[in-house]
């Protein structure tokens, strides 16, 4: 009984602790570009969509409605 009881509270302490991870990385922002209502062509031929792009380093982080997110720069 003692042992699932320290279980039980190690567990919910990485919980929190890993909660306490994410709010950090939160209040950061989510993307260093957004580039908003862009023009995409998948290259296979198909009509092109227009939709964001968030960008972080030197790589396409995400596609899609980025309306919710933050960013350094934003184009």
């Amino acid at each position: 009984m003692k042992g699932e009881s320290i279980k039980l509270i190690l567990t919910m302490l990485l919980v929190l602790a890993l909660a306490s991870c994410e709010s950090k990385q939160l209040q950061e922002k989510d993307f260093d570009v957004i580039i908003s209502n862009g023009i995409l062509y998948d290259g296979l031929g198909n009509e092109p969509i227009k939709s964001d792009i968030g960008i972080t380093g030197e790589y396409i982080s995400q596609i899609g409605d980025l309306a919710t997110f933050t960013s350094k720069q934003h184009i």
